[in-house]
């Protein structure tokens, strides 16, 4: 396991990375709720892949289950972070007025 653990890390930036640039891609500027709402609505992606889990791996059903909630909370926080941290780039056109 410890030989693979710099996959763990990479995949984790890789996943830092994407959630951040996709929030920015549909940035409304509407504060601390649109990213909880975008943490909601990620967190709902992964709640079929957990249960796939369930489906092909020997994996309790309470495991899946905290899997799902603890995530789910994971993931929209993590929104509301990224929105009260967010702050885009001056574009030329704003900068120039």
């Amino acid at each position: 396991m410890q030989q693979r653990f710099y996959l763990m890390a990479l995949a984790q930036a890789l996943f830092a990375l994407i959630f951040c640039y996709i929030f920015t891609k549909g940035y409304q500027n509407r504060g601390i709720p649109e990213g909880l709402r975008y943490g909601f609505l990620i967190a709902l992606l992964f709640i079929p892949a957990n249960l796939i889990f369930y489906v092909v791996q020997p994996l309790p059903r309470a495991l899946i289950i905290a899997w799902c909630i603890g995530g789910s909370v994971e993931i929209i926080l993590a929104g509301g972070i990224l929105a009260a941290l967010y702050r885009p780039f001056p574009t030329q056109a704003s900068s120039s007025s």
